[in-house]
């Protein structure tokens, strides 16, 4: 027997599931190039196997057993909510810097002396240039093909546009390199701790959102772009356009007057909340049957197919069939 995992359709989920969906700058770069980048449920969701590939319920307990006594950091055979808030930190900080990791190493970074504000000598780093990323990953040959249709190559200029804004605000001292750490946040603009990288996201979801251009996103612009971007298989599930609405006109129209700005954009995409608490309050809440506000070994792997998402990649990689994660075809995904 194999599990299928699956997410309930509350508003919870629904903040994770669209979290990215309207900010994603290479979603719209022709699949030879990417992977349909994940937002921050997806991101977790993405390092689970297809069900045919997944291990039996009894290995997924165990590995969740072993798991809940490394989480337990007291020591007293229960996970409080701010147990499993660290424990969902690390595993998205886990997936992050594996995407991170692996990207860097497809660009090929080289070494060379880096000037940055804090040391006067300069440092010999990895870094990337720009001529590098952009050759690697909107080649000449397909931006000029005449093959290729106008709209279509239209698209990919304007793709190389904004992914070169991006760049400029992750270059954090300006020399039009990117060391490592910059690199993340040009492919991961939401984790950063630069304002001004993280207002990248707003920006992008106006340009892809915003048809009219009066910097106001309205309920049918923002379900037109859902729709687009929303895999079929995900939108055939027949409360979807319901809770999609629902969430628009109850949670992001902060002052109900039918449309979203620049403010509440913010708020959505670069919350001051911390998701990570509310995702561990809602995992506590699915399984704590004797309602202590703790988790116990036994609730948890009653409930295990609530706790995938807990499970790191590591574990799951050696369960696919071609045993890499994420796919053998996907060199790199971007936020």
């Amino acid at each position: 027997m194999r599990v299928n995992y699956h997410w309930e359709m509350d508003h919870k989920n629904v903040e994770f599931l669209i979290l990215l969906l309207c900010c994603v700058f290479v979603s719209l770069v022709p699949k030879f190039c990417f992977a349909q980048a994940p937002d921050d449920e997806k991101l977790h969701e993405s390092q689970i196997p297809p069900p045919s590939d997944q291990p039996s319920p009894e290995e997924i307990k165990a590995q969740l057993a072993k798991l809940f006594k490394l989480a337990d950091g007291d020591n007293n055979d229960l996970l409080s909510i701010e147990e499993v808030k660290k424990w969902v930190d690390n595993v998205h900080r886990d997936i992050i810097e594996e995407n991170v990791d692996r990207q860097w190493v497809y660009y090929e970074p080289h070494v060379q002396e880096v000037h940055n504000w804090q040391d006067y000598k300069p440092k010999e780093m990895e870094v990337l240039t720009w001529d590098n990323y952009r050759n690697k990953t909107y080649p000449d040959y397909l931006l000029n093909d005449p093959e290729t249709p106008e709209e279509q190559r239209t698209s990919w200029a304007n793709m190389v546009l904004r992914a070169e804004r991006r760049w400029a605000l992750a270059d954090s001292n300006n020399d039009s390199i990117l060391v490592k750490e910059e690199f993340r946040d040009f492919i991961h603009p939401e984790e950063s701790t630069n304002e001004n990288v993280k207002g990248v996201l707003v920006q992008e979801s106006l340009e892809d959102m915003d048809r009219d251009g009066n910097d106001i996103i309205t309920l049918n612009e923002y379900m037109d772009h859902l729709l687009s971007a929303t895999p079929e298989q995900e939108r055939q599930h027949p409360e979807w356009i319901e809770v999609q609405k629902s969430h628009f006109s109850t949670l992001l129209d902060k002052d109900k007057n039918g449309g979203l700005d620049r403010e509440e954009l913010s708020s959505w995409l670069t919350p001051s909340l911390d998701r990570h608490l509310d995702e561990a309050e809602r995992l506590v809440s699915s399984a704590d049957i004797d309602k202590d506000q703790q988790l116990s070994v036994e609730e948890m792997v009653d409930s295990f197919n609530n706790f995938f998402t807990l499970i790191p990649p590591k574990f799951w990689a050696k369960f696919y069939s071609d045993n890499q994660l994420y796919g053998s075809d996907q060199k790199h995904d971007e936020l």
